[in-house]
């Protein structure tokens, strides 16, 4: 008889530790991950790479700071952080800053 007594509580043990894994994973999927989301989808880094590139708007080429769109011929298409608009940049290079806003938290 002291055998299923010691089984019922280690089954007892197992479920107590199911529904503290399963009520750990809902809170997890519900509220942490949604807002890591939110928080790094506002953070003000670019989700594409920042490249620095000559880019020629009729006036001559100028540096400028650019998120990365699309790879063309000799150069890129992208976002010119700067101006606010598109366009083709050539002899890019890499940007290790990826900042291109202040968090909406600051704003």
């Amino acid at each position: 008889m002291g055998g299923h007594a010691r089984v019922r509580a280690g089954r007892q043990h197992v479920e107590r530790a199911a529904d503290a894994v399963w009520i750990a994973g809902l809170v997890l999927g519900l509220v942490v991950l949604p807002v890591l989301a939110v928080t790094a989808a506002l953070d003000g880094r670019s989700w594409s790479s920042v490249v620095r590139c000559d880019v020629n708007a009729g006036t001559g080429p100028q540096r400028a700071r650019m998120i990365e769109l699309e790879r063309q011929a000799s150069g890129v298409v992208g976002w010119d952080i700067g101006k606010g608009e598109v366009a083709n940049g050539t002899h890019c290079a890499a940007d290790d800053n990826d900042v291109i806003r202040a968090p909406w938290w600051r704003s």
